[in-house]
C-alpha cells in the first residue's frame, strides 16, 4: 500500500510537472517491512560478542549496553553497515569496561509495587510532571497523559504520537533528584525526538544539574537489573 500527499489548487504545465516530482519523491510503500537487523561479532581480549544492530529512523549511531548484558546498536535507517561496524568497533573497549562494571555489581531483579505503592507512585509522578510541564505547555505541546510500567532496560518514553509519558515504577525507589531528572529527559522528548546536541541544550536549560542527577541515576542502576 502506498501514500502519497495530495496538493489542491489549479497548476500550469510547469507546476504539474513539479508536484508531480514531490510526489514521486514522497511516496513510500508503508507495506514493505523496515532495514532488518542485523548482527556484528566483535572480539576483545579473547573474548566474542554478539551485537544486535538496529536501523531506526534517527540521525546518530548509539550503541547501548543494557543490564541483561545485552549490547544493542542503532543506527539511521541508511547507515552503510561497514560505518556501523567501524563505530562499534570504536567503542569496543567501553563495551566491555561496562559489561565488566554489570558483572561485578550486585544484582535485583525489579519487583512490582504493592498497589499501595502504585498509587503512591502515580501521584507522585503525576505531581514532577505538573511541575516541570509548565514551560512545555508556554510552547503549545499538550500535557501527555502518564502510564506506569516495571520495566527491566529504560527508566521512560515519551513519544509525539502516542500522547502519553511511560515511567518504570522503579523510579519510586531511586535516589532524590532522579526522577526529576527522566520526567525532565522524556518531556523534552516532546520537542526533540532524538538525543542530539539540541536535545541535551534543551534539557539542560530545564535542569541546569542534570548531569549530576544522571550520574546519580546511572550508579544506582548498576544494583539493578
Amino acid at each position: 500500500m502506498y501514500k502519497t500527499v495530495a496538493f489542491g489548487g489549479v497548476f500550469d504545465d510547469v507546476k504539474l510537472h513539479q508536484a508531480q516530482r514531490v510526489l514521486v519523491q514522497i511516496q513510500y510503500d508503508f507495506s514493505r517491512p523496515m532495514r532488518p537487523n542485523q548482527t556484528l561479532i566483535v572480539t576483545h581480549d579473547h573474548q566474542t560478542l554478539s551485537i544486535a544492530v538496529e536501523f531506526k529512523p534517527k540521525r546518530h549511531l548509539s550503541i547501548s549496553v543494557r543490564p541483561d548484558l545485552t549490547v544493542i546498536a542503532r543506527a539511521p535507517l541508511r547507515q552503510a553497515m561497514d560505518e556501523v561496524e567501524r563505530f562499534v568497533r570504536l567503542k569496543t573497549n567501553w563495551i566491555f569496561k561496562s559489561l565488566k562494571q554489570l558483572q561485578a555489581a550486585p544484582h535485583r531483579t525489579p519487583q512490582k509495587l504493592s498497589a499501595a505503592e502504585l498509587a503512591q507512585a502515580a501521584q507522585l509522578f503525576e505531581e514532577r510532571i505538573s511541575h516541570y510541564f509548565p514551560p512545555f505547555a508556554a510552547r503549545g505541546y499538550v500535557r501527555p497523559k502518564l502510564r506506569l510500567r516495571c520495566m527491566k532496560s529504560r527508566w521512560g518514553s515519551c513519544r509525539k504520537g502516542t500522547g502519553a509519558i511511560t515511567l518504570n515504577t522503579e523510579l519510586f525507589k531511586t535516589p532524590p533528584g532522579c526522577l526529576d531528572y527522566v520526567v525532565v529527559h522524556e518531556l523534552c522528548h516532546l520537542v526533540h525526538g532524538n538525543h542530539g546536541k539540541r536535545f541535551w541544550a534543551l534539557v539542560e536549560r530545564m535542569m541546569p544539574d542534570y548531569r549530576e542527577r544522571k550520574r546519580r541515576l546511572h550508579q544506582w542502576r548498576r544494583t539493578f537489573t
